[in-house]
């Protein structure tokens, strides 16, 4: 027996195995058949079918920048071929505390650009509130303020969707994220996998039931009116979660618009999407501290509703946790239960068992979202290979930010990357 195992009793041993099995399942299995229900209830994608109505809202574009000089060219040519009358919306490229040629390449393509200096609040969060109250962009004549991260590259029609929400009522319009590139490698792959099934099985139901969905950091749109009633008071890492779980609170929701159509960047190694995440997931507990018990109070106020989103995001990294746990625990009663012996074969079945299922939910994700293609998989075979074990490698991230939380918000390396196309 290895010496980290400690020896325990048969009885105790099999305590401990019916302790993993049952009671620690028990949040990640609610929160399961949250997930089923709610898709089973409202699968259908609409289709995309371009608005009648010749666009009336003035949009303003904002993109927070911290060292993005690369990005300003392509970044620009791909927004100055939107489909949307020009004398109706502006693009401004926020500077934030960069110590490279950001604000020269970003005039030099053709955008606005304001120049922040300010190392006691560096963050997203900060720079957009400087924006919004320091240089009155808030108060200007805008209908609406278009949130963008500098690696995003918009659909043709995007704002054209976007603003046909807007009129429509919907005060906050979140478009549908799409990984530019899943083929870089096998943490882009399997990342593109998560935004498949956030946007396919997560979010089109919920719109389709009239739900809120969460904003998600780019390729999101406020309307100005909403922004000025909520106000700009970010306290965590997450400003699109926690901007919506605000607003729910007052009373909104978040629209998912899933004809508008963002491609995103998604880390490619091993280093920047644990520094992501790890963001992420900080910001997430942080703010289940902060709002889950205003939202499960909404939540029983309206017999569910908006709130319910939040409360199960909120508490994934609590139901990944358990799982980590409910691993560690499993093998070690099951070592002693089993006398610290275990047939080649019965380990190698449990592994492809574990494979297949793991791959099968991977393939049937990338099915729903109609990814499931020779030329689709190509891309992203490497990500099905390891999405058996993307939970573990998410408990182990969440464990970390529960002990050792995030404070600091970092920002990301981007790179000038252009969709990919299978070869």
């Amino acid at each position: 027996m290895p010496a980290f195992f400690l020896p325990l009793d048969p009885s105790l041993a099999l305590i401990v195995l019916i302790f993993a099995q049952v009671v620690l399942p028990i949040a990640s299995i609610l929160t399961g058949l949250y997930f089923v229900v709610i898709f089973l209830s409202a699968p259908h994608r609409p289709r995309r079918k371009l608005p009648e109505r010749d666009p009336q809202s003035r949009i303003l574009t904002l993109i927070p920048c911290r060292n993005e000089e690369a990005l300003m060219s392509s970044l620009w040519n791909n927004l100055n071929q939107v489909n949307y009358p020009r004398q109706l919306i502006d693009f401004i490229v926020i500077a934030d505390n960069c110590t490279d040629q950001t604000a020269e390449r970003a005039r030099e393509a053709g955008f606005t650009v304001l120049v922040r200096h300010d190392l006691s609040g560096q963050s997203k969060a900060h720079a957009l509130n400087w924006a919004f109250y320091d240089q009155g962009l808030l108060d200007a004549d805008y209908d609406a303020i278009t949130i963008l991260d500098a690696d995003t590259k918009l659909d043709p029609d995007f704002f054209l969707y976007t603003e046909a929400c807007l009129r429509q009522g919907s005060k906050i319009v979140q478009g549908n994220r799409i990984a530019i590139n899943p083929g870089q490698s096998v943490f882009s792959a399997a990342m593109s996998i998560i935004y498949s099934f956030e946007s396919r099985l997560w979010h089109v139901p919920h719109s389709n039931k009239g739900l809120s969905v969460t904003m998600m950091g780019t390729g999101c749109t406020i309307a100005c009116d909403h922004l000025r009633l909520i106000g700009w008071d970010i306290r965590t890492l997450v400003e699109d979660c926690e901007f919506s779980i605000q607003s729910v609170l007052a009373g909104s929701s978040v629209q998912y618009c899933d004809q508008a159509l963002c491609y995103t960047e998604l880390p490619s190694t091993l280093r920047m999407l644990w520094r992501q995440l790890r963001r992420w997931f900080s910001g997430h507990i942080a703010c289940g501290r902060f709002y889950l018990p205003a939202l499960w109070q909404k939540y029983r106020r309206d017999k569910g509703g908006h709130a319910s989103i939040f409360i199960v995001t909120l508490i994934i990294p609590f139901t990944c946790t358990l799982g980590l746990l409910q691993l560690a625990l499993s093998v070690v009663a099951l070592w002693d239960l089993l006398g610290g012996r275990r047939s080649l074969t019965g380990i190698l079945t449990g592994i492809l068992i574990n494979q297949i299922v793991g791959m099968l939910a991977a393939l049937f994700v990338l099915l729903m979202d109609g990814r499931l293609t020779g030329q689709q998989l190509r891309l992203v075979w490497k990500g099905v290979l390891c999405f058996p074990y993307w939970s573990i490698f998410l408990g182990i991230i969440y464990l970390t930010s529960f002990i050792k939380p995030m404070k600091k918000w970092v920002p990301m390396e981007h790179e000038a990357i252009h969709p990919e196309t299978p070869t």
